[in-house]
């Protein structure tokens, strides 16, 4: 079958969909597979940041894991937690973001679901960069919806996922969530909150946090940060970062699951 590739802003579902093309669609959160029904052509429309050659390097993965024959893990979503929040004061001191480096690639080869060699060509930052390791990772725990277009309308066929592949990425996100979770206990009112791979505290614990990663055979990546703003609507709380991203300003929002959480956020980390 021959694979056509296309970014995910292009509109040829609705194209196919208002020319009455009998088509497969599989939808996931980074991702739509289309797969005609009467002609041996398939569209694939993901991120632009995504290259082909990003596309077979995630495939690469994926067919990496599923040949590892390693026993599913038992490992859900539901047992990760994922972030912690400490109370948050309006106004806060100084305040380190301090992100865990390659957090998951480095838990996902020691586990074996990568290869060396896999696991080396994703560390070449000039050919795979960070975003590309994620969504390779977390093509483990893909759940594809799936519908079927018969002309006219569409049918709702269901979800396909791997449940083994699943358990394989919780299982890393779980290892990671236990030594963020250890280490941000430890270090109590100095942390203000974790939120998967990154942690924002008080700048003097940042030489115990770095040690005890390091412990762990993790490294860590420091940025300080500008302001921390606490802001509150009528449902929920949520933070509004600012900080340097390549000495450009940047704004990043976090919530506060007091009331609220944000699943739309969660599931593009988890699914």
């Amino acid at each position: 079958m021959k694979t056509i590739y296309l970014p995910i802003t292009s509109n040829k579902l609705e194209y196919l969909a208002k020319a009455g093309i009998p088509h497969t669609a599989y939808f996931t959160n980074q991702s739509t597979h289309i797969k005609l029904i009467d002609q041996p052509i398939a569209y694939f429309l993901a991120p632009s940041f995504l290259k082909k050659s990003d596309l077979g390097f995630i495939k690469k993965v994926k067919d990496f894991a599923k040949k590892t024959d390693l026993p599913q893990t038992g490992v859900n979503s539901s047992d990760i937690s994922y972030y912690r929040f400490n109370s948050i004061p309006e106004q806060t001191g100084e305040v380190m973001e301090i992100d865990v480096n390659k957090a998951y690639w480095e838990l996902a080869y020691r586990y074996g679901y990568i290869s060396g060699e896999i696991y080396q060509a994703g560390l070449d930052t000039e050919k795979i960069g960070k975003l590309t390791r994620l969504v390779a990772l977390g093509s483990l725990a893909s759940k594809k919806k799936v519908f079927q277009f018969d002309g006219q309308n569409y049918h709702p066929i269901g979800y396909q996922f791997d449940p083994v592949l699943r358990s394989y990425f919780f299982h890393v996100s779980l290892e990671l969530d236990l030594i963020m979770n250890r280490i941000f206990t430890d270090i109590g009112e100095s942390a203000l909150f974790y939120w998967f791979d990154a942690f924002f505290v008080s700048p003097e614990v940042a030489g115990y946090i770095e040690s005890e990663l390091n412990r762990e055979g993790l490294g860590i990546k420091k940025q300080p940060i500008r302001e921390v703003k606490k802001i509150k609507s009528n449902s929920f709380e949520y933070l509004k970062i600012s900080d340097l991203d390549k000495g450009k300003p940047r704004v990043r929002t976090f919530t506060i699951p007091n009331q609220t959480l944000n699943l739309n956020l969660l599931s593009q980390y988890t699914v």
